[in-house]
């Protein structure tokens, strides 16, 4: 099969960041995406400065464009420029758009105009056809399989995670899948990670109360992935992959901290229950997506906000009051329940399978494994997590990305 050198891609740009023109656009979305990206992730530590921050310009790297635009993309910056849809940031010490000094080169930051900038937060958007280099053959997702000659001592000391990320690749599919962003980050990096077989591995760092790593939890390129396009990826076997999943985790480690009897068995009941979140504060199950990301803010020692927050805690108090005053032990002690609980679920899913010599990636609260050992894992689990809390845990399987 012969692949076409370019394709054309659907993107969704702000409604005033069209301009009619393939470059021009390309060079748009580029600036977009990271902006949006930069935006989602900081804005509550912009909201927290005290001088005044110009959120609408972010840095991106003269690469980012070259990959699309070629080595002549400035002249696309400059038409960008002069029609008003883009400003640089200016060099405070030089006094100009240039970031270079001597063999020190920083990134430009960018920033678009008002109108853009208006569309871009409030969601006024449009989709339009782009033409750009065919994803499957580009540099950008090389498929040459050569692992770094380095690699950090994280990853030195994660080999095993690494040797079992290396089974791992992804389909060409992925390109053709509508959440796969061309122009972001984030999935062109992962995505050329499974296709270069080169893996980065990060952990949390250390932990004084722990003398090791914060939770011990381990950050791969599984995990990083966006769970849409996780569905694409493929163990070198043909064999099929799947998910043992650990249902309501948190709560459920949290049942060690709970001293009395009675009250741990109607807890593990509520975990158990597959509604955990809504059994808790009495609410239909059709409202756990509004109350499970509130569960871990109300486990934590600052001060309590929201309805949903209060709530929670207040349902703790009143109806297992040995957990309460655990939690207040723990606030008290300045230690974290989020780490506390981190590491109970490394010590299940990840060290638990440290020498294992059968295919398998931690997930934090679950494990990826190939279907044909589901029960020889769910089983190891069970017998790890009996060893440690002293209970079973609720588990189930689903495949990758769902």
């Amino acid at each position: 099969m012969i692949l076409e050198k370019y394709v054309t891609k659907i993107i969704n740009l702000p409604l005033h960041a069209d301009t009619g023109n393939n470059r021009l656009n390309l060079a748009m979305a580029i600036i977009v995406n990271h902006l949006l990206e930069q935006y989602q992730t900081r804005k509550v530590r912009f909201a927290k400065k005290t001088e005044f921050v110009d959120v609408r310009y972010v840095k991106i790297h003269s690469k980012k464009f070259k990959q699309l635009l070629g080595s002549n993309y400035k002249e696309t910056l400059e038409e960008l420029s002069a029609k008003n849809l883009i400003s640089v940031q200016i060099n405070r010490k030089t006094g100009s758009e240039s970031y270079s000094n001597g063999s020190n080169s920083f990134p430009k930051k960018y920033k678009v105009n008002d109108d853009v900038w208006s569309d871009l937060i409030n969601s006024r958007n449009e989709n339009i056809s782009v033409i750009v280099p065919n994803p499957m053959l580009s540099d950008k997702f090389a498929t040459k399989k050569i692992r770094k000659p380095k690699v950090s001592k994280t990853e030195a000391r994660y080999q095993g995670i690494l040797d079992n990320l290396s089974q791992l690749h992804i389909s060409d599919e992925v390109f053709d899948d509508p959440a796969f962003d061309y122009f972001s980050t984030n999935d062109p990096l992962y995505v050329k990670a499974f296709r270069s077989n080169n893996h980065n591995i990060s952990d949390g760092g250390m932990d004084k109360d722990f003398g090791e790593q914060k939770t011990g939890r381990t950050y791969n390129t599984v995990i990083k992935m966006k769970r849409e396009l996780r569905k694409y990826i493929r163990h070198s076997s043909g064999k099929s992959l799947e998910v043992i999943d650990a249902s309501a985790a948190n709560p459920t480690f949290l049942a060690t901290f709970i001293s009395d009897d009675r009250e741990r068995l109607m807890w593990l009941k509520y975990c158990h229950s597959g509604d955990f979140y809504t059994e808790l504060v009495g609410e239909p199950s059709e409202s756990k997506e509004i109350w499970k990301p509130k569960f871990m803010a109300a486990m934590s020692n600052k001060p309590l906000s929201g309805k949903e927050v209060t709530t929670i805690r207040e349902c703790i108090k009143r109806k297992f009051p040995t957990l309460h005053l655990a939690l207040d032990g723990i606030h008290a002690s300045g230690k974290s329940v989020a780490s506390k609980l981190g590491r109970l679920e490394t010590r299940i899913f990840r060290e638990t399978f440290e020498c294992e010599e059968r295919f398998q990636l931690s997930m934090h609260d679950g494990l990826l494994v190939l279907t044909e050992d589901l029960e020889y894992f769910k089983k190891a689990i069970q017998e790890k997590a009996r060893s440690i809390l002293g209970y079973d845990l609720k588990l189930k399987t689903e495949p990758l990305g769902a």
